[in-house]
């Protein structure tokens, strides 16, 4: 079921799949009528978010449009009308964001604009609050799925590159991104694999910050363009902003002002020339790789295959400089399903990082997900759980067989917080829970299978 909303409303209940969510009625001085504050849990920390919709989302019910997710910076995040005084918001409530925005073709286009709002972003988890957002717009709005585009200023950049860049499945979500004033470094420890997520992923990248930005440098935006850029030199590009006084960090009272323009086009005209494919040559699913018998095995099955020439299995250690270990020739087309396995007969020992590529008959490599193993030189029982934990709780699990695992977490007062049962492989695996929402202290861990019996108390910090 889609939502439908009046252009001008100040107190409306929406029935959307069973879930109440209220708009709030009382605008801040001077609200544009275009703009809505929507109530809805979306997360644990998103429970609220600005609204803009196209003139004609009621009266063209047929239509798809583009989205852009904006993500503000932390003075701007809980308070709805400091949210509408600053940045991309403000633009929108003093009534300058364009009713539309024509594409290379001349095709025009109107934007969905999404400003989600949290309640805390203490010890938070970037991606699984931006998957959160992405999934409630998908189910919620009429969005057109190739055109999806965040933007968002300092803290709000942080996490949109974050997101975008943690995996390859990421960055194909997203057609373009812009983030100004860009506080994410480029130094993460696993920026090769950030960058070729994105050089790889299709989105196209503008960063854009003040020239002498004294809060976050403006060398790690040019580091992550320079890191794409290597692999696609047309994707992504860096601009310095002359802001007054030197050293400010406030790029975003420039950039968003749609009469800010580089070579002819302000930044709602530069999102909309990008579009992903919806498209692969090739549909993998049960894509694992797992460690047996002091090898590394990966495989994968494709549904589909369109033009498939060869499969090379790629990896990298600490420093993910990636290079090719094995290949496997592709069934090129079928529309049936084919399995597939490469193995790693002398892994690294520690973290390793995997990646598959498909090269296709006309040479060009589609990359995907990367996976990260650990080769422990020895993992004592079957069951190994790093303590304390810190945002993310690892398990790792040595069977001699496929079997099915049954994991709990629990509080100290018996409480289930979380659970996950799968079919674990012969071999080491990992599994990953995320814990960056819970608060500081210790919790029990439960983990049950035909061979393996553990219950461990662990700390999250």
């Amino acid at each position: 079921m889609q939502k439908f909303h009046s252009i001008i409303r100040f107190t409306l209940l929406v029935l959307f799949l069973g879930l109440s969510i209220v708009i709030n009625a009382q605008p801040c001085p001077g609200q544009n009528p275009r703009i809505q504050r929507v109530n809805a849990n979306i997360s644990p920390r998103i429970q609220s978010y600005m609204e803009y919709l196209p003139l004609d989302y009621i009266t063209n019910p047929t239509a798809t449009y583009p989205v852009i997710i904006y993500w503000a910076g932390q003075g701007e995040l809980f308070d709805f009308c400091t949210l509408l005084s600053n940045s991309l918001p403000k633009v929108i409530n003093d009534g300058n964001f364009p009713n539309s925005v024509t594409d290379n073709t001349s095709q025009s286009y109107s934007y969905i604009v999404i400003a989600p709002m949290m309640n805390n972003t203490q010890n938070m988890n970037n991606v699984f609050e931006a998957d959160a957002v992405l999934d409630y717009v998908k189910a919620t709005y009429r969005d057109n799925p190739n055109r999806i585009y965040m933007t968002g200023i300092s803290f709000g950049s942080y996490l949109l590159m974050d997101y975008a860049s943690s995996t390859l499945e990421n960055a194909r979500t997203l057609a373009a991104i812009s983030p100004v004033a860009n506080c994410f470094p480029n130094t993460v420890p696993d920026f090769n694999v950030r960058a070729g997520n994105l050089g790889n992923g299709n989105v196209s990248l503008w960063g854009l910050q003040c020239d002498a930005d004294a809060e976050c440098s403006p060398s790690w935006i040019q580091g992550w363009v320079n890191g794409v850029n290597a692999i696609d030199p047309t994707q992504a590009m860096y601009t310095p902003v002359g802001c007054v006084p030197a050293g400010s960090h406030y790029a975003w009272d420039l950039v968003y002002n749609p009469n800010f323009r580089v070579n002819g086009r302000n930044i709602y005209e530069w999102l909309i020339l990008s579009a992903q494919s919806a498209a692969l040559p090739v549909t993998l699913k049960n894509y694992t790789a797992r460690l047996q018998s002091d090898r590394v095995i990966v495989e994968w099955t494709t549904t589909n295959e369109s033009n498939a020439d060869r499969f090379i299995l790629e990896r990298a250690g600490a420093n993910q400089e990636f290079k090719a270990i094995a290949e496997t020739p592709a069934a090129g087309n079928s529309l049936v399903d084919k399995k597939y396995s490469l193995v790693d007969d002398q892994p690294h020992a520690g973290i390793s990082y995997y990646r598959l590529s498909l090269v296709n008959m006309d040479g060009k490599k589609d990359y995907f997900e990367v996976k990260r193993l650990n080769n422990p030189k020895s993992l004592p029982g079957k069951v190994s759980i790093p303590n304390p934990a810190k945002g993310t709780l690892d398990i790792y699990v040595n069977l001699d067989k496929r079997e099915r695992i049954h994991i709990q977490l629990f509080d100290l007062n018996g409480r289930l917080l979380k659970e996950v049962k799968k079919d674990f492989y012969p071999g080491v695996s990992e599994n990953k829970i995320d814990v960056s929402t819970l608060t500081h202290g210790t919790y029990l861990v439960k983990v049950v299978g035909e061979t393996v019996t553990v219950n461990r108390k662990i700390i999250i910090n």
